[in-house]
This record gives structure tokens, sequence and C-alpha cells, in this order.
């Protein structure tokens, strides 16, 4: 029987991916299964009854089939059979419990991305940290989040691309927690743009996404018409237009990311192309965004500023002395860390 690896699902696109991406790079010889476990409640009062299944699951073994029963009182979805082979993936605090949950009473590794809330560093197999998810200790550590792309997808695909020099791209995202994009915002960045086309002699690739909306969408359309000189390509979301992330850093020879996507943040970064994230010039605090850049920008991966600040940058002088593109993309990290281990 082909060894499993149990994925846990959430709400949250993102989470999503960068647990399918461990699994498909960091568990290739596993069979993956995304799976939706949840906890029948998620109210304190119930947290003492879900550990007591676990010790009790602990000492009667998984097989049991009332340890089973045990389970379906404590998750809605039970998913695969559990083997002492298989590996369980989460994510998040609202899915340390079910992990937990899956694996007691048998050998399966329980691997998890982040700090564990409810159970000691002991009860896992593998803790993951990334600058978004720090925890100590901690069994991997890297530098960006799971990418569905690696540096190597993006070397193989941008020997199809004809053409890259010249070309910027700016993959936009849109309001998220401590992300407040107005119309004025949007005007304002389309414009410095537009100015930095002109200056620089290059053509944009813009891409926007579920988030960006009809109205910026306008507004990119109206200052860069079809035919515009400075402009290379425009995918708009809202008029079902798609390209990959991976074709539009493939164009580009630099990528401006909107900071409130930490996964563009990361996708950008993995493939070592000069990466400017831009931001709101007021923005909240967001756990997740923040502490990716903030890193990334300390190391010199990427340049942080606000979308009125483009305008005045000196792009090309931070490319030849201030950029210093990742080493390792994170699926090389993880590898070179279980090796040392």
């Amino acid at each position: 029987m082909k060894k499993k690896i149990i994925v846990l699902q959430s709400k949250y696109h993102g989470s999503n991916q960068q647990l399918l991406s461990i699994a498909k790079y960091a568990f290739s010889d596993y069979e993956p299964h995304a799976v939706n476990v949840e906890l029948r409640s998620r109210k304190k009062i119930f947290f003492p009854l879900y550990k007591v299944i676990i010790f009790l699951r602990s000492y009667i073994g998984s097989k049991k089939i009332i340890a089973q029963f045990l389970n379906t009182l404590a998750l809605k979805n039970l998913g695969p059979e559990i083997s002492d082979s298989d590996v369980i993936l989460a994510k998040t605090a609202p899915y340390e419990v079910p992990a937990q949950l899956l694996a007691a009473g048998s050998k399966a590794s329980v691997c998890f991305i982040g700090r564990p809330r409810r159970f000691p560093a002991d009860k896992f197999t593998c803790l993951v940290s990334t600058p978004s998810t720090p925890v100590q200790p901690n069994n991997i550590t890297l530098e960006t989040l799971p990418t569905f792309s690696t540096f190597k997808d993006y070397e193989l695909h941008k020997i199809n691309i004809k053409e890259s020099s010249k070309i910027w791209g700016m993959l936009l995202g849109g309001n998220a927690k401590g992300f407040e994009y107005d119309e004025k915002t949007w005007l304002t960045l389309a414009t410095d743009m537009q100015k930095l086309a002109k200056k620089y002699k290059i053509k944009w690739l813009i891409s926007t996404s579920p988030r960006t909306g009809k109205k910026a969408e306008m507004i990119f359309k109206k200052v860069f018409p079809n035919l515009s000189p400075e402009l290379y390509e425009l995918i708009c979301w809202g008029d079902q237009q798609r390209k990959s992330i991976l074709d539009c850093l493939s164009s580009s020879e630099v990528v401006f990311v909107t900071e409130d996507s930490a996964s563009m943040v990361s996708e950008a970064v993995n493939c070592r192309i000069p990466t400017i994230s831009i931001r709101p010039k007021k923005t909240g605090y967001n756990s997740l965004t923040e502490p990716l850049a903030t890193y990334h920008h300390q190391k010199g991966t990427l340049v942080r500023m606000t979308s009125d600040e483009i305008g005045s940058f000196d792009f090309p002088l931070w490319i030849r002395k201030g950029y210093k593109p990742l080493t390792l993309c994170w699926t090389e990290q993880w590898r070179k860390q279980v090796q040392e281990k």
C-alpha cells in the first residue's frame, strides 16, 4: 500500500496551496489526499474532551472500532484510514487538534506549519517555521511561504519565453486585512507606472486578481489603452482573462507585487527576480504579509515602499547595488535541512 500524505484543507486558498506545495515537492513519494476535516465545535469547553479522546486512542490504538467511534464524536469528517507510514499535514491553530486526533493511536507523522497553541512541540514530528509563521523550536526553517512553482520551474518556463527584457511585471492584489485601496490610490499608481515606462523605456505586463475589482481594472484600462506604447499586456481577472503567476514572472525582468498577497511576494522572491513590494500609504498590520516583506527587505531580496513612492525611486541603482537574490528556493532549503539532520 502506497504511503499517504493527508493534507487538512481550510477555507483559505493560500494556505491550501502552501500545504499542497509541500505535499508535492517535499513528500513526492507519498499519495496526496486533500481532505476537509473539521472539529464538530471550536468552543473552548470541548477541547478537554478532544484531549481525552486523543489519550484514549493513543492507549487502545487507532484500528479498534471504538477508537474510530471516538473520533466521530470530535470530527465532522474522518477522511481516509490512517496507517503508520502516513503523514498528516496541517497549518494554523484550528487544524492542530484534528491532526492530532487523526494521528492518535498510530505511528503516523504530524507535520505542522507555524506555532501550535494547544500541544507542545514534541507532539509533532515536524514543525515548519517561516517569516509569516514563526515557531521555536522547529525542524524546518523556510525563508518564504511554500509556493506551487519553484525556481527550477521558473528556469524551465523561461526558456520558452521569447521576450522578457525591458518588460516589468505588476501583480495586483487588492483589499485584505490591513490593506485598503481606493480609486485615488489605483490612479496614482497607474499614472506613476506610465511615467516609469517612459523614463526607463520599458513596457508593463499588468495582471489583476479577484480582489483587485472592476473599478481598479477600469482605471488601468484607461491609463493603459490597448495600443499604448507603455503596455506589453493587461490581464484583467474581471474580464475572465487568465495568466499564471509563473507566466507573468517568466516574462518580466523586474516585478512589482502588492504586499497584501504573501503568496505573490513568495513566488517572486523564490524566482530570484528583482522584486518591489508596494502597499497603500495608510496600511494596518497584517501578521502574514508584513513580517515576510520586512524580512526580505532587510535581506535585500526585495525592496518595500508605498505605492506613491515608486515614481521617485531609483530602481536601476537598487538592482545594481542593493538587490541580493535568494540563494535557495524553498524546496532547496527544505531538502538541504532534511539531509543535514
